[in-house]
């Protein structure tokens, strides 16, 4: 098993590696996530990840290979607001023509992690098959979502509705002593 940074799955990253194999050049992706919530939150974050070009080129070319047999067009990593290096995460099938030769869209599924509602959250969904958000307050709870960088249920379930997703699937984290339970709604 190998593991792959999201930040070298962002938009950005992948637009460089495809144009710019360059084995010295460090790609710098900044992202300034206070601009993109949309309902407050408790900490203003600034993403800035370095991603070192050599390391990572060949772990994302294994990782295009890998999508290409699994049917998959692509996967992409997009900031979140919660907390530094946080992000979502986009999963789009490809395109596939059935045995009548009519072509068949693939879906898009979108994972949004632990997060405050946010643009870039809406702006991933658009076009979205599923979208699967965290919504671990209830709605009464607004300070506490703020507070933790949490969403509440209605503020998942508007985020959905922005971005005119087909289906909304909400998680909710439960702690059972120790160990943590997401629970899908």
């Amino acid at each position: 098993m190998q593991f792959l940074e999201n930040k070298a799955t962002t938009v950005t990253s992948w637009e460089t590696f495809k144009f710019n194999n360059e084995p010295n050049k460090t790609i710098t992706s900044t992202s300034c996530l206070e601009e993109s919530c949309s309902q407050g939150s408790s900490k203003r974050l600034k993403l800035s990840v370095p991603i070192d070009n050599v390391a990572t080129s060949a772990l994302v070319n294994r990782l295009k290979k890998v999508l290409n047999k699994a049917g998959l067009e692509r996967l992409i990593s997009f900031p979140i607001v919660h907390c530094p290096e946080s992000f979502g995460v986009i999963l789009k099938a490809a395109d596939r023509v059935n045995n009548v030769g009519k072509v068949i869209l693939g879906w898009k599924v979108v994972y949004s992690g632990d997060t405050r509602p946010c643009s870039k959250t809406i702006e991933a969904t658009q076009g979205d098959t599923i979208l699967m958000h965290e919504a671990t307050f209830e709605d009464g709870m607004a300070r506490e979502a703020i507070a933790k960088n949490h969403s509440t249920t209605k503020e998942a379930i508007d985020v959905g509705n922005s971005a005119a997703a087909y289906q909304i699937v909400l998680t909710k984290k439960l702690r059972l002593g120790d160990d943590i339970l997401v629970m899908l709604v």
